[in-house]
């Protein structure tokens, strides 16, 4: 298995898990100033049970905090991951 590189693509407004050149899971974004709103998390069928989901959404909201950004789950993945990582929580967006 190849190592696993994570990028935030800003040209496709998504943040990628690659593998051998391939994206391999995916985090769609909207950006509305300082907040980053995850719309859509995806990881294809074969490449599910590896963590890559997880994997992703802590680098991409590591990106979110190491850039002051805020972060506006509206994908229930990034919902259900921020509920059960508290050291997140500092970055929601409060309407």
């Amino acid at each position: 298995m190849a190592e696993v590189r994570f990028r935030n693509n800003l040209a496709a407004f998504r943040f990628e898990a690659i593998e051998d050149g391939v994206v391999i899971s995916q985090i769609d974004y909207l950006m509305d100033g300082p907040v980053v709103s995850f719309t859509h998390t995806s990881t294809p069928a074969e490449y599910r049970g590896r963590g890559l989901a997880a994997d992703l959404t802590r680098f991409a909201l590591e990106h979110v905090r190491e850039n002051g950004l805020k972060v506006m789950p509206l994908c229930p993945y990034a919902v259900s991951y921020i509920d059960g990582n508290p050291c997140y929580h500092d970055l929601v967006a409060r309407n």
